[in-house]
């Protein structure tokens, strides 16, 4: 049986990894020298400066390959730098968002584990260290990596929490949520790549690595897609039994031949969480569509496909469906078609089943990183079509936010501020032609 902590269950660690960064985690406490609110303001300054790298995933393979001094010269940039525009942004929301507990308590996070980077050495000094030196250094870097992973592991919910407090004190029409749409799908995907690369350096140099010819880090180069749709599933209907007393059933059909099969590199865990959202969504669909009281559901087909650039998987439901007033809502953070769940629980217990409205969103950021998508078609009073695309490794490369500074200066008044919804879209596409290397 696995490690059931809310740590396990959001990254992409074995449970005997897990314990290793816990000790860790307790091991290095306050390591970080105070500072005064200026030098802070300073060092973000600096690191705002610097450009955030997108990588292909290609690119993110050989950096796991190479060897540790290389790959931490690469991420003691990266990191600190990614962190530092998330702060940014985090501390320039728009509106209400700002004032919510929850949202503070996220910035002192990001803050700290920024600083907690500064304490090692940059690039260019670790080269000049003596043989022991570095092996330290590359120690308390696992460990530093380690500690924030811990310590962001929770992000999603109290963020979660932060939407949840909102919702209650503006309406859906407010003018300053439709820029607090696009400043969630900026952090989320600024998140999700900060944590794919320390998940990724982690499990490839930290203590009693796994060595396996079938992984790179937490990237498979041999994805077993079906495996993964039939544990979401499995997963997922547990969860639909428990609230409803019932679940629909799941038919998988894969027209992968085992040379294609072989041939698909991807990161598991975010699979499984795109197939446990969209599954969660369908299954409730189902059963609140048909009633609770049907002996037996339709079931929820999955097809699987490949061509040449890219997998496609289509998630088939007959759930009743979207009206079209609704669908322009879908990847809102700040709507639902399932009932508002209770904050307390919430701060509790993250094994929620429907409810808080960002599931669905947060799944298409996690297919669009590596240059996927995640496209939704209705057919209201009858059911849904998903379909997610996954590129191949030759064609998958991060979309990753770009830091506006003008445009965050007038954020507090979102006077002259002038929306850009469409940057994930513009680098997404450009990531699919993306050069082979």
């Amino acid at each position: 049986p696995g490690c059931c902590c809310m740590f396990c269950r959001s990254s992409s660690f074995s449970p005997r990894l897990c314990s290793v960064i816990k000790r860790m985690v307790e091991s290095k406490a306050n390591r970080t020298p105070k500072r005064t609110e200026e030098e802070v303001k300073k060092l973000l300054k600096r690191y705002l400066g610097y450009k955030q790298h997108p990588v292909t995933l290609r690119q993110l393979l050989e950096i796991g390959s190479s060897d540790q001094l290389e790959a931490y010269k690469f991420l003691r940039g990266q990191i600190p730098t990614r962190l530092s525009h998330a702060i940014l942004e985090l501390e320039s929301i728009p509106g209400p968002l700002l004032e919510q507990p929850s949202v503070r308590e996220i910035s002192q996070k990001y803050r700290q584990s920024f600083l907690d980077l500064l304490t090692l050495p940059a690039a260019k000094e670790i080269t000049k260290l003596s043989v022991k030196r570095k092996k330290q250094t590359l120690t308390d870097f696992s460990e530093i990596l380690s500690a924030i992973l811990h310590r962001h592991a929770n992000v999603v919910a109290t963020m979660g929490m932060g939407i949840q407090e909102l919702k209650q004190q503006v309406t859906e029409k407010n003018e300053e949520l439709y820029y607090l749409k696009e400043f969630l799908d900026r952090f989320y995907m600024s998140r999700i790549g900060l944590r794919t690369h320390m998940e990724q350096y982690l499990n490839i140099f930290a203590d009693a690595p796994v060595h396996n010819d079938k992984w790179v880090g937490i990237f498979s180069v041999h994805c077993d897609i079906k495996k993964i749709i039939e544990e979401a599933a499995e997963y997922t209907a547990d969860l639909c039994r428990q609230n409803y007393c019932d679940a629909p059933p799941v038919e998988i059909h894969s027209a992968l031949s085992d040379d294609e099969d072989a041939k698909i590199v991807y990161c598991p865990s975010h699979l499984n969480y795109i197939m446990t959202e969209l599954l969660k969504n369908s299954m409730r669909a189902v059963v609140e569509f048909h009633g609770e009281d049907k002996l037996e559901y339709p079931p929820i087909v999955v097809n699987i496909c490949a061509h040449e650039r890219e997998l496609v998987i289509k998630i088939s439901d007959q759930g009743g469906g979207i009206s079209q007033s609704n669908q322009l809502k879908l990847f809102s953070y700040f709507y639902s078609t399932a009932h508002s769940p209770d904050l307390a629980q919430l701060r509790i217990d993250d094994s929620h089943f429907a409810g808080f409205g960002y599931g669905l969103a947060l799944a298409r950021l996690h297919a669009r990183y590596m240059s996927g998508d995640l496209t939704i078609c209705p057919m209201y009073g009858y059911g849904t079509d998903v379909y997610i695309y996954i590129p191949n490794i030759d064609h998958a490369s991060e979309v990753l936010p770009r830091l506006d500074l003008a445009n965050l200066k007038r954020t507090s008044t979102n006077a002259g501020r002038v929306p850009n919804p469409n940057w994930m879209e513009s680098q997404r596409l450009s990531a699919r032609n993306f050069p082979q290397v």
